[in-house]
C-alpha cells in the first residue's frame, strides 16, 4: 500500500492552511451562528477574513451571509 495513494479526509481539509487560535466562546457562538445560517464554519471564517484583510480600510463594509 502506497501511503501517497490514502484518501485521508483530514488531511485534506488541512493541506494548506495554518491554525488559528480563537477564544472558545467565541468559537462556539461562530459555530452556532455558522448553524442558524446553514453555512459552512470553513467557508464563512475564510470569506471573513478575506474581507477584513481586503477591505481594512473602507467603512461602507457590507458582509452578505446568504450570497456566501
Amino acid at each position: 500500500m502506497n501511503l501517497a495513494d490514502f484518501d485521508d479526509p483530514i488531511l485534506q481539509e488541512r493541506n494548506g492552511r495554518k491554525p488559528v487560535y480563537i477564544d472558545r466562546v467565541l468559537v462556539s457562538d461562530f459555530i452556532e451562528f455558522c448553524r442558524t445560517a446553514n453555512k459552512d464554519p470553513h467557508s464563512v471564517a475564510e470569506y471573513l477574513l478575506k474581507l477584513g484583510i481586503h477591505t481594512a480600510n473602507k467603512d461602507d463594509v457590507c458582509i452578505d451571509i446568504n450570497n456566501l
